[in-house]
């Protein structure tokens, strides 16, 4: 069982969006029986954006190939958005 939740983690992606290009994509996706987003409305944590220089983001997170809509924008492992979110000097929270 550990070994099938450490496959899945490895394979799951992370994309830092702006909250109105969140808005414009469908969580509810799917490729077959599988949902390409595993992230919900109610899952996706956002930066408190304490700072003026900060903008806004969130996190959304997906399995597979990249869906098109956010081909272009930059991936990161479980392990580099646990980095860049711990680091961070905003704090995220779910919305």
């Amino acid at each position: 069982m550990i070994t099938q939740k450490a496959n899945f983690i490895k394979d799951v992606r992370y994309v830092i969006l702006k909250p109105s290009l969140i808005d414009t994509l469908d969580l509810n996706k799917k490729r077959g029986k599988q949902k390409v987003y595993l992230s919900t409305r109610n899952s996706i944590r956002y930066n408190t954006n304490k700072f003026f220089f900060q903008t806004k983001k969130g996190i959304i997170k997906f399995i597979g190939e990249t869906p098109e809509e956010i081909k272009n924008k930059k991936q990161y492992t479980h392990k580099e958005i646990l980095k860049k979110v711990n680091s961070s000097w905003g704090q995220w929270k779910l919305k």
